[in-house]
């Protein structure tokens, strides 16, 4: 897939229409780092907020008891990491979000302020595109910018949607039907078209894709909420724990008749709460969510909200409309097949002839075939007085009557579909060959479409048109079933047609002359089952199926109340895309459950690892307290101070050392959930045990070495 992001984004980035270096960007991530200490911006975080309101007690404290007491260098010392700890917590959100403005700055360089041609009351105005507003009509024609969302309501027009989508390929819109939908920031590269405005100013297409790519607007998902009540719920417990620690060992100490120690001060209380808050996975929340969104973006999603990005790797049933999803939607002349006694170049120049002014993208292909396969040309056709029939949705029939030269009779062609064609004929008192029947039986079940010919009574052949079907749908599908997730084309074609196409393409089970309610009822009873569906389509009958699923992806191509149906909009048009969205979704999932895990062995390993110590320093004048702390501290630390210093930098490195498989996560294999799971939880919780003992008592050894302690 196509790619139109910066190739170096070190260089030349553009954000807030300015032009920044790598130097300006460390800049920028500094400031933005600074300006997250703002209240009202740490308290959206409550465990980061934690941290921070004890870093800022801990240097109250401090500055008041400058000059009288004399552990003033090690209160410094947790000053500086407490501070750290929020600082570095900062950080991982900012990178997350200047990373996503460097992608927004290519989508703010699309949207540009011009001038357009305004429509009322059939008189044209030209106005500023900021003017516009929702059911304004504009007209677009060759080298124009289309300026906001909307749907075409007359003419056909060719457009480079390439600044959205990245692919260079242009696609073609036309009223009705279902290539209506006009995006922002597109350009017209031929013919003219009428477009009615359907976004309000600042609620368009680019506007919501931007605002993804800054991580702006994002609403917490189910599973964040949860996991986030869970968190503070630690916070909560970890600060009565340890604000009660003074409270016992007061009572303890008199009770057994000891001398009272001073041990838990107040910046030692602060630095005891942030060792043991879940501060790693609290602080790479935001981070993961965000860049898992602008992860999406750059694969040329748009994503209405993060919960359906979560969705999509519980999804079990993908349910897939076929014209416009599986296939392009867009009808080629792929053959003549004429009738016995006519060649083929004298059906080509019927056809031909048939086709001349049909403006439709069948009636081009068929013009386009007569030329490059068969050498008729329409400048070669030398036309005199003619009717023309255009094809309509109820007679599903089109044509032309040419008056001979020399004579006053008329030479009627009709090309169509084969049981109108059957009418057409019958009507005139002609034949209709029975040979015809078994011909679009068997074009049908290679699932392509024809169009009987005929001129007057007589049938003179077929033309194949061949709806092409995207690439790359069989193997696609074939690692979407590998996931567990079984796929479904419901189509509203014949079952030979619906066959052919679900053979081509590879999915597990069709659903041929099917309605949209029957689409709907299809999904409402899979989920009363309990089964996660996705639906993909493009059309406005697709609408209600959309809004239904669990997750509804619209084509880009698709109409514009398909898109306000759907969850998740995609700018390639590709159904089989699905699987990058479904392994973007298990990989922040897997990054987010591997991270909370990790933080959570930490910090009983850092309780087993501080607290021998803290009581071994209360009641030191004890023998026997003397020999269980030499059972329960295995690693010897040096003192309880070198201890909760050891671990408040511990926590800052871990925190460090999150962000950047936050940024970019895990990877994620094609295989069984658990099995996968199973096997990151594995290595992360004996690493994480391991790894926490062994770094920590390096650190106590190294801050001895040092005199810190």
């Amino acid at each position: 897939m196509a790619n139109n992001l910066n190739p170096n984004p070190n260089i030349d980035l553009n954000l807030n229409h300015k032009k920044f270096s790598k130097k300006d960007v460390i800049q920028e991530v500094l400031i933005n780092t600074l300006k997250m200490l703002n209240p009202r911006v740490q308290i959206k975080n409550p465990t980061i907020f934690v941290c921070y309101v004890c870093a800022i007690t801990t240097t109250y404290y401090v500055l008041i008891h400058t000059f009288k007491r004399p552990d003033l260098g090690y209160n410094v010392q947790l000053i500086i990491w407490l501070w750290l700890t929020v600082l570095v917590a900062n950080l991982a959100e900012t990178l997350a979000k200047i990373r996503s403005k460097i992608h927004a700055g290519t989508l703010k360089e699309n949207k540009q302020e011009i001038y357009v041609r305004w429509l009322k009351n059939n008189k044209e105005f030209k106005i500023p595109s900021s003017k516009l507003c929702k059911g304004d009509l504009i007209l677009c024609s060759e080298g124009d910018i289309i300026p906001a969302d909307g749907e075409a309501v007359e003419g056909v027009a060719v457009v480079d949607e390439s600044a959205i989508t990245g692919e260079s390929a242009c696609v073609m819109r036309e009223a009705g039907g279902d290539r209506s939908s006009i995006t922002s920031g597109t350009k017209v590269i031929s013919g003219e078209i009428k477009i009615r405005i359907a976004a309000e100013k600042g609620k368009g297409f680019l506007d919501h894709m931007r605002l993804l790519s800054e991580g702006m607007g994002r609403r917490k998902s189910s599973n964040e909420l949860t996991l986030n009540l869970f968190l503070n719920s630690i916070a909560i417990l970890v600060i009565l724990v340890v604000c009660s620690l003074e409270l016992f060992v007061f009572f303890s100490q008199r009770a057994g008749s000891q001398e009272p120690q001073e041990v838990f001060t107040i910046p030692i209380l602060a630095a005891l709460i942030v060792c043991l808050l879940p501060t790693m996975i609290s602080a790479m929340l935001n981070t993961i969510s965000i860049s898992g969104l602008n992860k999406a973006v750059r694969k040329n999603f748009i994503v209405n909200s993060f919960n359906s990005l979560e969705i999509a790797s519980h999804v079990e049933l993908l349910v897939v409309d076929k014209t416009g999803t599986l296939t392009s939607g867009i009808r080629i002349a792929t053959a003549f097949l004429p009738l016995e006694g006519i060649t083929e170049k004298e059906l080509a120049n019927v056809c031909l002839l048939s086709s001349i002014h049909d403006e439709t993208t069948e009636g081009r292909s068929i013009a386009t075939l007569s030329k490059t396969q068969y050498g008729v040309k329409a400048d070669d056709l030398n036309l005199g007085e003619f009717v023309l029939h255009p094809f309509s949705s109820f007679a599903r029939i089109s044509g032309i009557d040419i008056l001979e030269k020399g004579t006053l009779s008329w030479q009627k062609i009709r090309k169509g579909a084969p049981d109108e064609i059957q009418k057409y004929i019958t009507a005139l008192g002609g034949f209709y060959p029975l040979l015809m029947d078994e011909w679009v039986k068997s074009i049908a079940m290679q699932g392509n479409t024809p169009l009987v010919i005929c001129d007057h009574q007589k049938v003179l052949g077929i033309i194949v048109l061949k709806d092409m079907v995207k690439l790359n749908m069989k193997e696609n599908f074939l690692k979407i079933r590998e996931m567990g997730i079984r796929s479904l084309m419901v189509t509203g074609d014949t079952p030979l047609l619906a066959a052919a196409i679900a053979a081509e393409t590879g999915v597990d089970d069709f659903i041929a002359e099917a309605s949209s309610q029957i689409k709907l009822d299809i999904i409402k009873k899979e989920q009363k089952k309990g089964v996660v569906v996705a639906m993909i389509g493009d059309g406005t009958s697709d609408s209600p199926s959309l809004a239904q699923a669990d997750l509804g992806v619209v084509m880009n191509s698709g109409t514009q109340i398909a898109r306000e149906s759907a969850n998740i909009i995609d700018l390639d048009n590709n159904p089989s895309k699905i699987l990058e969205l479904i392994l973007i979704s298990k990989q922040i999932l897997t990054t987010r459950n591997v991270l909370f895990f990790l933080n959570i062995t930490t910090i009983i390993v850092k309780y087993f690892l501080i607290f021998p110590v803290i009581m071994a320093a209360i009641y030191i004048s004890s023998k026997t307290d003397f020999l269980s702390y030499s059972f329960l501290s295995i690693f010897k630390l040096h003192s309880y101070q070198s201890a909760i210093l050891s671990t408040l930098i511990f926590n800052v490195l871990m925190i460090a050392g999150a962000i950047p498989l936050a940024l970019h996560g895990l990877s994620y294999k094609n295989s069984s959930v658990k099995t996968s799971m199973g096997n990151r939880l594995l290595i992360y919780g004996l690493g994480g045990v391991i790894g926490t003992f062994c770094l920590i008592k390096l650190i106590d050894n190294t801050l001895v070495l040092l005199g810190a302690v």
